[in-house]
């Protein structure tokens, strides 16, 4: 992907908020592409702080998706809104989650102060664990998010993680603690979902066996 930087043109802008908004869209799109260390050069150069942080949030990401978590953490450590180090951070966990870093993921998302971005984060670490099969710590997890949409959520994915795997009276219990309908509904048709494969399977097998 192809992103031009600047010209000389864009220096005569007036308007030094809106020099700030380009070069932000431009450190943006090339984290979103990967090309970090250009974002960065980039960004370095913006001068209105909200703009700088907006741009520094997108790089964290992209630094976190490749691995490069500790630099991630040097930068979400650097923004002088702290929203958006709250948002860094939680993007941060999520990602060291999705790696199997969990202990590491959970201890980051616990310096959220914010609640709705620190429900978000352990949201994306009790998915993680339920996709690893850890699941007594993905309920753990889902239990102390605070955010009601977002711990509905993470004991839905659970329950049909579980459903996935076979143990569905587990899943059942796990989709009884689930207090909205709807959430609810769909848990428990996962589970109907898995337990009428399972019995195909059991028929399957028992043909062939004769």
């Amino acid at each position: 992907m192809l992103i031009k930087t600047p010209s000389k043109k864009h220096k005569k802008f007036k308007d030094e908020g809106l020099y700030s908004e380009v070069l932000s869209e431009i450190a943006k799109a090339l984290a979103e592409a990967d090309q970090i260390d250009r974002a960065n050069q980039i960004a370095q150069k913006i001068k209105n702080a909200w703009y700088r942080s907006e741009a520094f949030i997108k790089l964290a990401e992209a630094l976190a998706r490749a691995g490069q978590f500790d630099r991630a953490l040097q930068i979400a450590q650097k923004f002088e809104e702290i929203e958006h180090c709250f948002d860094a951070l939680g993007e941060i966990s999520v990602a060291l989650a999705k790696s199997g870093q969990f202990d590491r993921a959970l201890q980051i998302a616990r310096k959220i102060e914010n609640e709705l971005t620190r429900s978000r984060a352990f949201w994306g670490v009790a998915e993680a664990l339920g996709k690893a099969g850890q699941f007594d710590r993905a309920i753990q997890i889902a239990q102390k998010i605070e955010g009601t949409e977002e711990h509905l959520s993470a004991l839905t994915n659970i329950a049909m993680s579980l459903s996935e795997v076979g143990q569905l009276d587990r899943a059942v219990e796990v989709s009884g603690k689930i207090q909205e309908p709807i959430e609810r509904f769909q848990a428990f048709a996962a589970i109907m979902a898995a337990k009428r494969e399972a019995e195909k399977r059991k028929i399957k097998e028992g043909q062939e066996a004769k």
